[in-house]
């Protein structure tokens, strides 16, 4: 079946949504789907779509049966061009009007999936879709209780999280040889005296880290990447963002720091805790959820199927 994907990439988006995206597409594909890449690209963005062969279709041009969005928002003239598609699917728990849609599949129930079911649409809620795309090459095999290291990427970190006080809690850890910071300037603080190790923004940043005992951040898809690598991780939490990924929290698949509350204390006391980070570990080991990474792809293939009557 025919239809436009609408990827948000634009040069404030980060590479984890391009990632996901790329990836759902290609399980789209082998389940025999025609898909047509639009949406709002950077430069670089559409340099790595058009590099992986991807057909990219401008606003004017989209037609077809389907319509599938992930993004938060998406371009102005496009939106007026949203009734040309039979079917129109959100895939992101969150969007600026929610209502357009006729059916969300998302992690969580949002303020969005309560617009789509206002206007009659259907939602299925799954948090197993925020493994959509991932498929890990690597796993954390075991926690080392000594010469930890630790690999920080803080996603809009620069503009909400203070990135010297996440390091000054983790360089009072004793058990913790060093720190990876990925996507930050390299600015720190005196006081922080553990060997720091600052990368540059890189679309491969789990090859860019290598093994880490923990990893810390404030975005959800790198999140639940290191969920899916049994890498135990702590998620900083920004004000009113807590129910996109409470299910995770709530079942302790990871821990969080709310982000009023971050304090360099606050992180060695939960960083240094090396027993609880194993135990973490072997849990998402059994938990094994890297294998729910098709499962957004087979949800919309089966939404497509019945849509078209094809069993």
């Amino acid at each position: 079946m025919d239809m436009h994907f609408y990827i948000g990439a634009g040069e404030r988006d980060g590479s984890g949504h391009l990632n996901r995206s790329k990836q759902v597409i290609a399980q789209l594909m082998a389940f025999g789907h025609g898909v047509t890449v639009t949406g709002n690209f950077s430069r670089g963005a559409r340099a790595t779509l058009v590099e992986s062969g991807y057909e990219i279709s401008v606003a004017a041009d989209a037609r077809g049966d389907v319509l599938i969005v992930d993004a938060t928002s998406i371009l102005p003239e496009f939106r007026s061009l949203s009734d040309a598609f039979r079917k129109k699917i959100l895939i992101s728990p969150v969007f600026d009007k929610g209502e357009i849609f006729s059916c969300a599949m998302t992690r969580a129930h949002t303020d969005t999936t309560a617009d789509v079911i206002k206007a009659g649409g259907r939602v299925v809620i799954d948090p197993r879709f925020a493994f959509a795309g991932l498929c890990p090459d690597q796993i954390c095999e075991a926690v080392r209780p000594r010469n930890r290291v630790v690999g920080v990427c803080i996603s809009g970190g620069e503009s909400y999280a203070d990135i010297e006080t996440i390091l000054e809690g983790l360089s009072r850890v004793t058990s913790i040889k060093k720190v990876i910071v990925v996507g930050h300037n390299g600015a720190i603080a005196n006081n922080v005296d553990c060997e720091i190790s600052f990368l540059s923004a890189n679309n491969d940043l789990w090859g860019a880290l290598g093994h880490v005992d923990l990893f810390v951040t404030g975005d959800g898809l790198m999140l639940f990447e290191a969920i899916a690598r049994a890498v135990p991780a702590i998620s900083i939490v920004r004000p009113n963002a807590h129910h996109k990924n409470r299910f995770f929290y709530e079942n302790g698949w990871c821990k969080k720091i709310d982000l009023e509350s971050l304090s360099s204390k606050t992180v060695s006391r939960l960083a240094e805790d090396v027993e609880t980070w194993q135990t973490l570990n072997a849990l998402l080991h059994k938990k094994n959820f890297a294998r729910y990474g098709s499962l957004l792809a087979q949800q919309i293939d089966a939404e497509l199927r019945n849509l078209h009557g094809i069993s």
